[in-house]
């Protein structure tokens, strides 16, 4: 779920989409754009849940919200 939330304050906007979401949108932009087979996103897909069910998954979800945070705080 996304929403858009808008500082009256400071004259910004703030747009906030899931992380699984915007995943999901670029496996499918790069399986219909990008060459990127169906089979391929799948494996990778599965890899993916399988680290995060691992004893692997924390540490890797820890990396994940310190680089999104980093980005986040960047001021572009």
């Amino acid at each position: 779920m996304h929403h858009l939330a808008t500082a009256a304050a400071s004259g910004t906007t703030r747009l906030s989409i899931s992380v699984p979401i915007l995943l999901a949108g670029l496996v499918v932009l790069l399986v219909w754009k990008g060459g990127l087979r169906g089979w391929h996103a799948a494996l990778c897909a599965a890899a993916g849940l399988a680290l995060a069910d691992s004893g692997m998954g924390g540490p890797a979800r820890g990396l994940m919200s310190g680089l999104f945070g980093w980005i986040g705080g960047l001021h572009l």
